[in-house]
């Protein structure tokens, strides 16, 4: 029920029993005493009874009163619910304001998120594009290297032969062949009234000397000639003639 309708069915409530009062006490004091009920108690007839308009009077002032106290509150309560009334109109304008903004701002995060989705999309076909032809590169190059791989095999294969010959050869080169020459220590002895030396290898006689320059040498020097084989120094043979 609204404030309005409220306040019109009480007023009128008011009014009604304001004259139903009257009526009621004007009958009941001129009805006769055999008519009164028996349990309502008759007054004596030198008691003071107050006129019917002077307790009407009070009966309406009282209720002017009432109804006075009445209107204030309903005055104080309609402002307050129209005070009310008004912050909610402002808050729900604010709180709409509010909900357009979210709104808006929905839209637009919802749309952004279609738009990253859109570009997510795009470049995970283009990354599954990218993937596929490597992986088909990879694979083209795998044949091939396998490919490779084994012509690298026999080559290797026959390197190794030819080292493992190269070394052998090496080594036989090592033991046999002659790195460097040298020749040894000097020997003296005198030929004048002497042996001298005898032909021996790997002797060779590097000096003959005559110091008083006579008809005859006085003495003779030889060294040996070495010859150095897989790290050793030996005497050079000589040819048997």
């Amino acid at each position: 029920m609204s404030p309005i309708i409220f306040f019109v069915t009480l007023v009128l409530g008011v009014v009604s029993a304001t004259n139903s009062s009257s009526d009621y006490i004007q009958d009941v004091t001129t009805l006769p005493t055999e008519v009164l009920p028996q349990d309502i108690e008759v007054l004596p007839d030198d008691t003071e009874v107050l006129p019917t308009n002077e307790i009407f009077t009070a009966l309406h002032t009282n209720y002017d009163t009432e109804l006075s106290k009445l209107l204030a509150g309903l005055t104080e309560y309609f402002t307050e619910a129209q005070t009310d009334i008004k912050k909610l109109k402002k808050n729900r304008k604010a709180a709409d304001t509010k909900i357009a903004g979210l709104e808006e701002e929905f839209e637009t995060f919802y749309s952004e998120v279609r738009q990253n989705i859109s570009r997510i999309d795009g470049k995970i076909l283009h990354l599954t594009a990218v993937l596929a032809t490597i992986s088909q590169k990879v694979e083209a190059l795998q044949t091939q290297s396998n490919t490779q791989l084994s012509g690298i095999r026999t080559d290797v294969a026959s390197a190794r032969n030819s080292i493992q010959s190269l070394t052998s050869s090496l080594n036989s080169l090592h033991q046999n062949v002659v790195t460097d020459i040298k020749l040894g220590p000097r020997q003296f002895n005198a030929v004048y009234r002497n042996n001298g030396y005898h032909d021996a290898y790997p002797w060779i006689i590097t000096e003959v000397s005559n110091w008083n320059k006579d008809d005859f040498p006085d003495t003779v020097g030889r060294r040996q000639l070495l010859k150095k084989v897989g790290g050793v120094w030996r005497g050079m043979p000589a040819e048997n003639s």
